[in-house]
């Protein structure tokens, strides 16, 4: 993962640390999970960032940072 989707995981969920690569692919790997369970991307990412950034995650500031599709599109463009 590039370091700018690390920057916006970040970004999005107040995390005090940037993750690292392992984390990354963990939340996109729970992202996937939740989304194929039906619900929306936003929601999605939250809860995979809950269950990888537990201690970290802020809900409150996931409506001030970037949308779930731009940082899909980062980890897409890293490939």
């Amino acid at each position: 993962m590039t370091d700018r989707v690390k920057l916006l995981l970040k970004q999005k969920y107040g995390l005090v640390h940037v993750p690292s690569h392992h984390k990354v692919k963990d939340w996109h790997d729970a992202q996937k999970r939740e989304r194929s369970g039906g619900v929306s991307d936003e929601d999605a990412g939250l809860a995979a960032a809950r269950a990888v950034f537990p201690y970290e995650c802020k809900a409150h500031a996931i409506y001030d940072g970037p949308s779930i599709q731009a940082i899909l599109d980062e980890i897409n463009k890293s490939r």
